[in-house]
């Protein structure tokens, strides 16, 4: 047979024989091991975050209003007192004296003007029967008026001496902590020098700036947590008292204040402390891990398991908390998302997936 037609034959048996082969595997593949979780529904709460300076709701600096020598200290530094304890009581022997005279023009005039009214009653009966004079009648009714006018200034200047002899007796105003004193016994002191400072300590005041942008969520009654270095292990948790209707046109805050609990007394005046004030509360909105996002630009992704197979899906994410994120749009309570293992998986496609932690819920 000529060699053209032996090359003719074998290009014509050539595709029959692949024919005969069959079709091709198909591939398939192989599951991604990841770890899963169940999309939580919890209750949000929104909060901002500020610093501020804890302050004494009272403070007072105890003054004398009148010059004098200290007689008596009768309180120690540091000590708690009651509203109405005597704390400082100055030389007061002056103010007696002013007393005891006083008392004694009082019962002197007390005397005058009981002549003056026995005199009108003996004269007025007399008058309306035409014996006494007219001139008797206003001469007796006007010793009467004026003995009555002077037993009232005496009076009078019996109340203000007894009020000076009060001043010289310095009380606490309020319930509180007494601070360094700034005077001993035998100073004298003049009117308006500062004795000795009294502070409220229950509750506390903290002072806070916040940005103009939560004006509109601040109310009065919201809850505040406070943290102070002295204490890191603890949160005090107060209640928002007053937020400042005019906004700082330089730095574009709005102050407020919140009273917080003090019955330890563990806080102090003039501390640091951070603050955390509750603004609104989403509830019942999906929370996820924060490990279980994945950026892909300007998108955030959540890889959600169904029937086996991961897919990745755009979703927006809210508040940010411990460990944890709102979820405000692109799942439900829940749904199977992946939790970690999702840096195997690819967004466009669904992927098979087995959960190396099944039953591990978080």
């Amino acid at each position: 047979m000529p060699r053209r037609w032996l090359f003719a034959v074998l290009l014509a048996t050539a595709p029959a024989g692949c024919r005969d082969a069959g079709p091709a595997p198909t591939s398939q593949v192989a599951p991604v091991p990841v770890e899963t979780v169940l999309v939580r529904a919890e209750n949000v709460e929104v909060t901002a975050l500020a610093v501020g300076t804890l302050k004494a709701e009272q403070s007072v600096d105890l003054k004398p209003k009148h010059s004098g020598r200290v007689h008596e200290l009768r309180f120690q530094e540091g000590e708690q007192v009651r509203a109405g304890q005597i704390l400082v009581v100055l030389d007061d022997r002056q103010e007696r004296a002013q007393v005891d005279l006083a008392r004694a023009a009082v019962r002197d005039a007390e005397v005058q003007r009981a002549d003056a009214q026995r005199e009108y009653d003996r004269i007025e009966p007399l008058w309306k029967k035409g014996i006494a004079s007219q001139q008797d009648y206003d001469k007796a009714r006007a010793a009467l008026e004026r003995a009555a006018a002077a037993l009232d200034v005496a009076k009078a200047s019996l109340a203000f001496a007894e009020a000076q002899l009060e001043e010289t007796v310095i009380r606490a105003p309020f319930a509180g902590v007494v601070g360094q004193r700034r005077v001993d016994v035998g100073a004298f002191v003049k009117d308006g020098e500062p004795l000795v400072t009294l502070i409220d300590l229950d509750p506390v005041e903290i002072v806070f700036a916040l940005p103009e942008r939560y004006l509109s969520q601040l109310r009065p009654g919201e809850v505040v947590e406070t943290r102070v270095a002295s204490h890191t292990d603890r949160q005090f948790s107060g209640v928002l008292t007053f937020v400042d209707p005019q906004v700082d046109p330089v730095n574009r805050t709005v102050t407020a204040k919140a009273s917080i609990p003090n019955e330890e007394g563990v806080l102090r005046p003039g501390q640091f402390a951070a603050v955390e004030v509750r603004l609104t509360r989403h509830p019942e909105v999906p929370v996820i891990p924060e490990e279980a996002l994945v950026p892909d630009g300007d998108r955030t992704l959540v890889f959600v398991v169904e029937n086996g197979s991961a897919s990745a899906r755009v979703v927006e994410t809210g508040v940010r908390l411990p460990g944890r994120v709102e979820v405000v749009r692109g799942l439900r309570a829940g749904e199977r998302i992946v939790r970690t293992g999702h840096e195997k998986l690819r967004s466009g496609t669904a992927i098979p997936v087995v959960d190396v932690a099944a039953g591990a819920e978080s």
